[in-house]
């Protein structure tokens, strides 16, 4: 006499029982995996006078699906700081001394587009609307460039023809706190010159950054272009981080 043979087979649930004179076959199953499973015996050949069962072992297919979350950062624009009726600044170098870690600012607060900034006349109306006398000022800024158009190059560039009348960057450690002096920046652009600072940044990073601009008597207006993987904007709103609090800066 025969003994009663059973099959089992990795996959999700019970499919089926089924009674072959007498002999009885169950197939039971479990997947652990949640993806869809789709199982198929292929044929079942009895035959009887001989009692031999011949099954086609089933096939299992498995699908799966992942899905990734990725982190937005909505652009708050960088903390600026306002020195009005500065004495020193034709000497760009010793502007920057003085103003590192000088809370003697006259007005602070935010802005979007670093290239709203200009005098218009000799009157400066800054980013929160006041306004002062523009012939000497200067502005710190401070927050984080942001990879808003994904990994890969970003540059910020200061013109010629467009930077009226200095400014100087510092990126990464170097923009933090006591850190930031005439000889760590990343560059100084002078009236007349053309400057770039050059940075690779991964998806969602977000650089620390201290931004220097200071007008020397006459008309002034600051001059940052950013260019992104995407391309070249000269409204910066989309690409600046303030410090939500965080303490990292000092002006």
């Amino acid at each position: 006499m025969l003994p009663t043979p059973s099959t089992t087979i990795v996959t999700v649930g019970t499919i089926a029982t089924k009674t072959l004179g007498p002999i009885t076959i169950t197939h039971t199953a479990t997947i652990t995996n949640h993806p869809t499973a789709v199982t198929t015996i292929t044929s079942i050949t009895t035959l009887t006078n001989t009692h031999t069962i011949t099954l086609t072992a089933a096939t299992t297919s498995v699908t799966s699906t992942s899905t990734a979350t990725v982190a937005t950062v909505s652009p708050t624009g960088l903390a600026y700081y306002f020195y009005p009726s500065r004495n020193d600044d034709s000497d760009a170098t010793v502007e920057i001394a003085d103003l590192s870690n000088n809370n003697g600012y006259q007005d602070s607060g935010s802005v979007m587009n670093l290239n709203s900034i200009a005098t218009g006349g000799l009157v400066l109306s800054n980013p929160d609307g006041n306004e002062y006398d523009g012939h000497d000022f200067a502005f710190i800024f401070q927050g984080y460039l942001y990879a808003a158009d994904g990994p890969g190059v970003y540059t910020i560039t200061s013109r010629s023809g467009y930077l009226d009348d200095n400014a100087a960057i510092w990126s990464g450690n170097n923009a933090y706190g006591n850190n930031w002096n005439p000889n760590n920046y990343d560059y100084l652009a002078l009236f007349g010159q053309t400057k770039t600072a050059t940075y690779t940044l991964l998806a969602n990073d977000a650089l620390p950054l201290t931004i220097f601009f200071a007008n020397i008597g006459g008309p002034g207006t600051a001059d940052f272009v950013i260019t992104s993987p995407l391309g070249k904007y000269v409204d910066t709103s989309r690409f600046f981080v303030g410090d939500c609090g965080g303490g990292n800066f000092v002006p």
